[in-house]
């Protein structure tokens, strides 16, 4: 067995589409998830390798959270900490998915022992600002990445079929659809199970 089974990026929008209260929303529902006790027990099973990126527009992204290892129960407690204190990077960007596919390519370079790689995308809207996303998106493919994301829909399913058409991607790739931030907490909770809860080899 490899000493880490998955590397997961965790995306999360904080562009101008974002309420205060739906930021603080995602980062204590992916609080809460990574300290559900089933899905904390695989993260330290797998050695999961951990990083959360902020994104919005062009050149807004930032590793917000850098890549934690996650081998004992205090690490993921600690994980789980930061992301619900974490200072919003920016409130008023525009949604450059593109962009931020492009950004998280390299951030893989330093987790080359795991072996399953992943990018998680949260978000609210389609782009509007950067380079095309499909294209972004292929080429994260062709590295062995797998793009799975949350599609928060108000109203309608426009951005659910858009994570579907233009984001996910890649081995066993899905797209979980919510119909607002109050679902946000199980959507969250879902995806993780989904990536983590599987026989690790």
């Amino acid at each position: 067995m490899r000493a880490c089974e998955l590397a997961l990026v965790l995306a999360v929008d904080v562009s101008a589409s974002i309420s205060s209260g739906e930021y603080a929303l995602q980062m204590q529902g992916l609080a809460d998830a990574l300290d559900d006790p089933v899905i904390a027990h695989a993260l330290v099973k797998g050695q999961t390798a951990l990083t959360l990126v902020q994104w919005s527009g062009v050149s807004e992204q930032d590793v917000s959270i850098p890549w934690q290892r996650i081998l004992t129960q205090q690490d993921v407690d600690e994980f789980a900490r930061t992301t619900q204190e974490l200072h919003r990077k920016w409130r008023n960007g525009f949604t450059a998915i593109g962009s931020m596919l492009d950004f998280a390519a390299p951030l893989y370079l330093a987790v080359p022992d795991c072996r399953r790689l992943v990018l998680d995308v949260s978000g609210d809207g389609i782009i509007n600002a950067g380079v095309p996303t499909r294209a972004a998106r292929d080429m994260l493919i062709a590295k062995g990445v797998t793009i799975n994301g949350i599609a928060i829909d108000r109203r309608g399913d426009t951005v659910n079929q858009y994570f579907r058409s233009d984001i996910i991607g890649g081995a066993d790739a899905f797209v979980i659809p919510t119909r607002g931030y109050a679902d946000y907490v199980l959507s969250i909770r879902e995806k993780l199970f989904r990536e983590l809860i599987e026989p690790v080899s």
